[in-house]
């Protein structure tokens, strides 16, 4: 779509009602042109862009949004608009511009992105608010508070600056996230912290709640859409001062904002896997460069190539090497299973450290980040696995509803014990996940009292915050759980993790996989010592000496990033190299095989020497909900480059013979 003309706009203002009037509406379906329509007299309330309506777009209705008011009578006749559906305009300008740009960088359409950028409710309701009074802020250390001191000179300079808050776990980086966002507000600005899952990380708002009371607006997925539209309104009339929000909350009313807060900027949850495929630290980068709005990127393991842009000095690095307050480091300890002569799950230095701490009344979280109960189910008799009938993927048995599942299409069957290849019984379950390890425990430990928090435990609304208030009274001895219990958790009287399987997602295809497993290694490693009490961790692996698992035991995050950018620059990757991904995908294998080699020969006509194109060649996960695989990847040192070649494919080859490209700009995983 071409950027949109003032001609007879005035602030996106018709000054008179004279008619005819037009409106240029966009809608959300990949269609890269704006489509022009009549307004009718009936709607003389339409004065400026911004509203949804409903217009006929072939034997179709279809909702969209308003980007131009003008008087210029197309050469063409034109529909008219069938009903508005707003009293009001929901969006301004800003979000207009903020849409194209997303259009541009993300190859999708704009009415795409405005669909991302608005509340899917627009209905006004109230809801009561608790009361809370704000607690008083902690005294900060001198690294803290020399942080505090170095941000806040942007904020007051209406600066545009980004730093990297690039502090060990348990150093304190919310408390200095707490002092800026006071300091915001104190200039009459809001401020906005993301966090990677607003679900799993309760304490996260409890803290801000504690110190901001209820002048704080929360925005994530498990809220109803009036839930989320009527804090978005709060938002936009300036009555809250925080925006504590996930991924989409980038999107919030950006009229008041003083400062952008990104909490462990290293998660892949602030990329989304659906069309447009933005990132959301790359919007708030865009939009504090516009605001002219100091972005902050916290993180105790920060991404390969923010930390790269730091050592460039294209951003602003400031440390925080020590614990906050007295809380020591905790011992790291590695055991290598190969040697283990017991055919359990828990070693036996892991089995002794856990009787040690419920014999001394410390708390224990045991780390697998594999659900269920045996995530293979092999036939001894011709050696197949059982795998789902519409994915590339073996089935994982569940042991507490007895039956057998697909972690990517939610494909359930009871457990069965003939081989479909073969028709032997003999079928054997192999490999274990936190069901299991649960089961472990629990014979191993008779009397203890042990929780597990995954994906099967916490599927109701609420489930997370009962598990974790549980844990946080004494209740539970033992905490076992996926990646979900790894991060941004405080539990003082946690002495013990234990790290089962801790090379499990080396082993994964994809050129982020070190840096993954090196994070999310180090963060739930940071879960044990939050308190008085010295913390230990266990790391259980089959690979003792790869660099990542002994970047970990040393706790040393500088020695992990020599090694990866080495290997980042060998084989041009990020931050070396740009790329974009051409995922194809359809029902019939046949037809996406033939539709990618078209793709790749047709782009191949057209790249230039600065671009590279790998493929095309099945994706690691070749089948998933019935759905074929196939991927293109695209590399160069410029972008630009990248999305033209992209774009002149697009209009050629999109939705041909019933196939599907999804084109994913900066891809944070190649699966």
């Amino acid at each position: 779509m071409s950027k949109i003309s003032l001609d007879n706009v005035e602030c996106g203002l018709i000054k008179d009602t004279i008619h005819p009037r037009y409106a240029d509406i966009v809608f959300n379906h990949p269609l890269k042109n704006s489509f022009t329509y009549s307004i009718p007299e009936r709607f003389n309330q339409i004065k400026s862009i911004g509203y949804r309506v409903t217009a006929p777009f072939g034997r179709r209705t279809l909702m969209g949004y308003i980007v131009r008011i003008h008087k210029n009578k197309p050469k063409f006749n034109t529909l008219e608009i069938i009903d508005i559906l707003d009293d009001k305009a929901i969006f301004d300008q800003f979000v207009i511009d903020l849409a194209e740009w997303m259009s541009e960088y993300y190859l999708c359409s704009v009415g795409e992105a405005l669909s991302t950028c608005l509340p899917k409710e627009i209905k006004e309701k109230s809801y009561e608010l608790n009361e809370v009074l704000p607690e008083p802020l902690h005294l900060l250390n001198s690294e803290q508070q020399e942080a505090v001191n170095t941000i806040r000179q942007s904020i007051k300079d209406n600066q545009f600056s980004t730093y990297l808050l690039f502090g060990v776990t348990g150093s304190g980086k919310t408390e200095v996230y707490k002092y800026l966002s006071q300091y915001a507000i104190s200039k009459g600005r809001q401020a906005l912290i993301l966090v990677p899952e607003i679900s799993l990380t309760p304490q996260t708002i409890n803290r801000f709640q504690s110190a901001f009371g209820r002048k704080i607006a929360i925005l994530h997925s498990k809220l109803s859409q009036r839930e989320r539209y009527f804090n978005w309104n709060r938002i936009h009339k300036g009555e809250v001062d925080i925006i504590l929000g996930a991924r989409s909350a980038i999107f919030c009313p950006h009229c008041k904002l003083g400062i952008i807060i990104i909490d462990e900027e290293h998660e892949s949850t602030y990329k989304s896997g659906d069309t447009p495929r933005y990132s959301a630290k790359q919007l708030a980068y865009k939009i504090c460069q516009t605001h002219n709005l100091p972005l902050i990127l916290g993180s105790a393991t920060p991404s390969i190539e923010s930390y790269y842009q730091g050592i460039i000095n294209n951003i602003n690095t400031i440390s925080l090497s020590e614990r906050h307050s007295t809380h020591q480091n905790p011992d790291i300890s590695l055991v290598d299973m190969r040697k283990e002569e017991s055919r359990s799950f828990i070693s036996k230095l892991l089995f002794e450290k856990i009787t040690q701490r419920l014999s001394n009344k410390e708390q224990i979280m045991i780390f697998l980040n594999k659900r269920g109960y045996s995530p293979l189910l092999i036939c001894k008799d011709c050696g197949s696995t059982l795998k789902c009938p519409y994915c590339d993927i073996s089935l994982t048995y569940h042991q507490v509803k007895n039956n057998l599942l697909c972690h990517y299409c939610g494909y359930s069957t009871k457990l069965i014990n003939t081989c479909s290849s073969c028709k032997g019984n003999d079928i054997m379950l192999f490999g274990y996940g936190t069901e299991k390890i649960e089961d472990e425990l629990s014979e191993l430990f008779l009397s203890a009292r042990i929780g597990r928090m995954d994906l099967d435990t916490t599927r109701r609304k609420g489930a997370h915050e009962k598990i974790l208030n549980s844990f946080s009274k004494g209740e539970i001895d033992i905490l076992i759980g996926t990646q979900m219990i790894a991060k941004g958790l405080h539990f003082p009287n946690v002495t013990l993790v234990g790290v089962v399987l801790a090379d499990l997602s080396l082993h994964l295809p994809d050129f982020r996989s070190s840096e993954r497993t090196f994070s999310l290694l180090t963060q739930i490693s940071g879960r044990a010592g939050r308190g008085k009490l010295k913390g230990e961790v266990i790391i259980q692996t089959y690979l003792p000496n790869h660099y990542v698992i002994q970047s970990t035991k040393n706790q040393d995050y500088h020695e992990f990033y020599t090694r990866e950018i080495e290997e980042r620059k060998k084989f041009l990757y990020p931050p070396f190299t740009r790329l974009i991904k051409i995922l194809i995908r359809g029902k019939k294998e046949e037809i996406v095989i033939n539709t990618a080699n078209e793709i790749f020969q047709y782009m191949n006509q057209f790249k230039t020497k600065d671009i590279e194109l790998l493929g095309p060649a099945p994706a690691p996960l070749g089948k998933i909900n019935k759905n074929y695989r196939w991927q293109i990847l695209l590399k160069g040192q410029r972008l630009k480059p990248l999305q033209e070649l992209i774009r002149h494919t697009q209009d050629k080859f999109s939705k041909k013979n019933n196939t599907y490209l999804e084109i994913d700009v900066d891809p944070i995983a190649l699966m």
